[in-house]
């Protein structure tokens, strides 16, 4: 039997909020929760994709965990290698410092992540040059070894982003953010951005330098097809809040939460008309301001009832290694993927 990998990352309980001012003096008008008790793992070697509809707080927390945003409550423990498990919420400087060494991030464009006025040496070369890493001939060799990785020649080191194609920009963020040899990387809608001919070549990309380098992805998107293809295990969020989580292909197969299975519902299919039925919400995402009460969802959900609009259902494990927030999530039966979205990018 194959023993399942430590967690590099636990996220536990972690909730974040943002308040809303309107008028000449800014007074408070009411607050956002933007992530509501959320908890989940990213095992070592894994890729663990968290998804969900615009606004349901799924880059929010990729930023809470990389400290672009401070944590309200919870704890976000990462492994690291030299101090073992460390709690990044309230963690001092220092050690923050030392961990964020093993924790980088891909970002959605790569036109806004890199300064159009610096060199691609200096862009890649950077992190590695703040940090007091490398310097002189080590250090140019580096950028040339990390061009090489991602696939680009060393001669456009002495080149400006804009003499760079979309794809091109984006394997130049690829390799800054693996100068220092980060075990965790968050990236954040990394292929969106991108033209669709080239979305699977930066899946292959990112797939071939997780095996080289042993590399632990939390890869937040929207696009169910790449998710379901390129991910281990996948987090369905909506509103804040955690709503399933499970190995992929089962989330994908056999949904356990009815909002699941509207976002699978929703993604286009070659032949998925003559595939079984498809399960769409409908309705708009209500505001993150003024969310439903009881069960976030059930405004839009078909299977709703009473206890639905009263109760906020628990995330709960209802089978091994599966859980859902659904007060029927054992008596449901929900429709999953049962044909091939039609134009997802494959990785091979």
């Amino acid at each position: 039997m194959i023993e399942a990998a430590p967690n590099l990352l636990e996220v536990r309980g972690v909730s974040k909020t943002f308040t809303l001012s309107a008028g000449l003096f800014r007074r408070d008008t009411g607050v956002v929760r933007a992530l509501d008790d959320i908890s989940f793992s990213v095992p070592a070697g894994s890729t663990v994709g968290l998804v969900g509809e615009s606004g349901c707080g799924k880059s929010t927390m990729g930023h809470v965990i990389m400290g672009g945003l401070k944590a309200d409550a919870g704890e976000i423990v990462f492994t690291d290698p030299e101090q073992g498990p460390v709690n990044l919420v309230g963690a001092g400087k220092q050690t923050l410092r030392h961990v964020r060494l093993n924790m980088q991030m891909i970002f959605q464009d790569p036109n806004a992540s890199l300064n159009p006025r610096m060199r691609l040496f200096d862009l890649i070369a950077e992190p590695l040059v703040i940090n007091k890493v490398l310097s002189g001939k080590a250090l140019e060799e580096r950028v040339v070894q990390l061009l090489e990785q991602v696939g680009l020649s060393p001669r456009y080191m002495f080149r400006h982003p804009h003499a760079l194609s979309g794809g091109q920009r984006q394997r130049v963020v690829i390799a800054r953010a693996l100068a220092l040899n980060p075990q965790l990387v968050v990236a954040d809608e990394p292929i969106s951005a991108l033209d669709v001919s080239i979305q699977a070549q930066t899946l292959n990309l990112l797939k071939d330098l997780q095996q080289e380098r042993k590399l632990t992805y939390l890869f937040i998107a929207h696009d169910l097809g790449v998710v379901n293809h390129f991910t281990d295990t996948t987090v369905v969020m909506y509103l804040g809040r955690v709503m399933e989580t499970g190995v992929t292909r089962e989330v994908f197969r056999q949904p356990l939460n009815p909002y699941t299975e509207a976002l699978i519902g929703s993604v286009p299919r070659i032949g998925g008309h003559k595939r079984g039925r498809r399960v769409v919400s409908t309705g708009e995402v209500p505001s993150a301001a003024k969310p439903p009460g009881g069960c976030h969802f059930h405004p839009r959900c078909p299977y709703a009832q009473d206890i639905c609009r009263k109760e906020v259902p628990a995330l709960r494990e209802i089978r091994p290694g599966r859980q859902s927030r659904c007060h029927f999530a054992e008596t449901l039966e929900l429709h999953g993927m049962t044909s091939e979205p039609a134009s997802a990018p494959v990785p091979h």
